[in-house]
């Protein structure tokens, strides 16, 4: 799975992922994956979970597309679904999916927002294992508004004991907690193996354009190696030390 959690705020909407690919055993293919690509035209951002190809595939599309991000979000709903197939049937034999995130800057409103979307193909080999989890079956091929921080979906007692809290968007500081949400992520073991990692990439839209930084990278992963999260002990400390610019991995 790929890591990406959303942000929308009052004046920019920020998005992280991380940047590892690896094959079905866990073990690390790539660790410096950029997988939000910028749309500086629109202006937006994208990335996507599943094969690693589709966020390449689909931003230059997009950016030839459409003339807005207004534009984008009134037609994704017919586009988005019939690119994705197209992109699977070239790419994957028809079997395929995904769950679309874009973010970016709303010319009409004059406002930030982000969006997402399930996709999966009818031949998905993913697809009742991913039903299976979720407890029902997700919204697909539908454009969502994602009005508070959202993203890749993680075990509830996971995140209370990595002492993530819930709170109002804008009291949450882009830079520390997505970067805490990512790590609780990281720490989830999913198929007897650790799915997230390598470069950890902080993209942020607002009226002025769009920034990307790396904000962190995990230098223990390397290909050809699993991914082994850094024990955190202490996440009370683990955030203290983080929000005074000291580093706390190892």
């Amino acid at each position: 799975m790929s890591s990406i959690f959303v942000l929308p705020q009052r004046s920019a909407v920020h998005m992280m992922t991380d940047g590892v690919v690896y094959d079905r055993n866990g073990v690390i293919t790539i660790a410096s994956l950029t997988k939000a690509a910028a749309l500086p035209s629109l202006p937006a951002a994208v990335a996507c979970t599943g094969p690693a190809f589709l966020t390449s595939s689909l931003a230059p599309r997009i950016d030839v597309e459409f003339a807005s991000f207004d534009d984008f979000v009134e037609r994704a709903d017919s586009w988005l679904p019939e690119t994705f197939t197209e992109l699977a049937e070239r790419h994957r034999n028809g079997d395929a999916f995904s769950t679309f995130y874009i973010i970016g800057w709303l010319e009409k409103q004059k406002r930030p927002a982000a969006y997402s979307m399930n996709l999966w193909t009818d031949r998905s080999s993913r697809i009742e294992q991913v039903l299976a989890n979720s407890g029902g079956p997700p919204d697909r091929s539908r454009l969502i508004e994602q009005t508070t921080i959202s993203g890749t979906p993680l075990n509830p007692d996971l995140i209370e004991r990595c002492g993530f809290r819930l709170r109002r968007k804008e009291d949450y500081v882009p830079e520390l907690d997505l970067l805490h949400i990512t790590e609780v992520a990281r720490q989830e073991q999913i198929e007897g193996a650790h799915w997230v990692g390598g470069k950890i990439l902080l993209t942020s839209v607002d009226a002025t354009g769009i920034t990307q930084r790396v904000v962190h990278q995990y230098s223990n992963d390397r290909a050809g190696a699993a991914i082994r999260p850094e024990p955190v002990e202490d996440w009370a400390a683990w955030r203290r030390e983080l929000r005074g610019g000291r580093k706390w991995w190892r």
